[in-house]
């Protein structure tokens, strides 16, 4: 009897931990909301983030990847480089 009570706790608990049941994430972490109809993300870049809809949120994608590479690259000289 323990162990079954100790497993549906645990089972209570991981449903929980895992998010909400609504719709599937893509492939970004994202989808959008039944109840506030919203568009937003639980992981992935755009994690904790919420969005009018589909598009702005990959506008804001593409603007994070483009600031993540502009860092990436700072301080690097451009085009090919001969390192001897």
């Amino acid at each position: 009897m323990f162990r079954f009570m100790v497993l549906a706790l645990a089972l209570a608990f991981a449903g929980s931990a895992y998010g909400h049941s609504e719709a599937p994430l893509n492939k970004d972490g994202c989808h959008k909301g039944k109840r506030h109809q919203d568009y937003h993300c639980h992981q992935g870049e755009l994690k904790d983030r919420r969005f009018k809809n589909e598009q702005e949120a990959r506008r804001a994608l593409i603007q994070a990847r483009i600031a993540a590479k502009g860092e990436s690259s700072a301080g690097q000289p451009e085009g090919d480089v001969d390192p001897s």
